[in-house]
């Protein structure tokens, strides 16, 4: 839901809650994307270093922190540019270690299904952000409070729901590779 409402909807987002230009959003949204890809590449470090579900955790939880911060602070775009972007660092960074968390949480029995319907929840997810915030603004809410609602409570929500999931020893995993890795060498 956060995807849909800050990145989807970023603009938007922007132009109304925070009363950014369309012309500067549009040129926000392409410099904070590009320190969103920065955030794949520091997420997925991070992840192998530290274990993929505390970096998803930790970088989901800092993301809602952050956007609630934008969308309740000035509407300087000194403060709202810089926001914006990492707010978009640790929304999307953390995609990059649930792509292989997911494939690690499952049994091998399973390990392609699993993550296929855990995939499978995104358009819903997309779907249902958009309608919370359509019926918040319907409502007569404002642009903040509604992003705040459907976008800054669900990443915060998504995060701690990722406290339920599976742990995966990771020093496990690198254990076993490595011990296969010798005995293919000695082969």
């Amino acid at each position: 839901m956060a995807i849909q409402v800050f990145s989807v909807l970023g603009t938007t987002v922007l132009t109304q809650g925070k009363h950014v230009s369309f012309n500067n959003a549009l040129l926000v949204l392409v410099l904070a994307n590009a320190v969103g890809f920065a955030g794949y590449l520091f997420h997925g470090w991070v992840g192998d270093r530290i274990g993929r579900r505390t970096t998803i955790i930790a970088g989901w939880t800092v993301g809602a922190v952050l956007t609630g911060v934008m969308l309740l602070g000035p509407s300087t775009s000194t403060f709202v540019i810089p926001l914006y972007a990492l707010s978009l660092f640790f929304l999307t960074g953390p995609y990059a270690a649930l792509l292989f968390h997911m494939g690690e949480s499952f049994p091998a029995q399973v390990r392609g299904l699993g993550p296929n319907v855990a995939h499978t929840m995104g358009p819903v997810g997309a779907i249902v952000g958009s309608a919370v915030l359509t019926v918040l603004l319907g409502l007569g809410t404002s642009m903040v409070v509604a992003a705040l609602v459907a976008g800054s409570v669900f990443m915060l929500a998504s995060g701690l729901v990722m406290l339920g999931t599976r742990h995966v020893d990771q020093d496990h995993h690198i254990a076993v590779v490595h011990h296969t890795a010798q005995e293919g060498a000695a082969a």
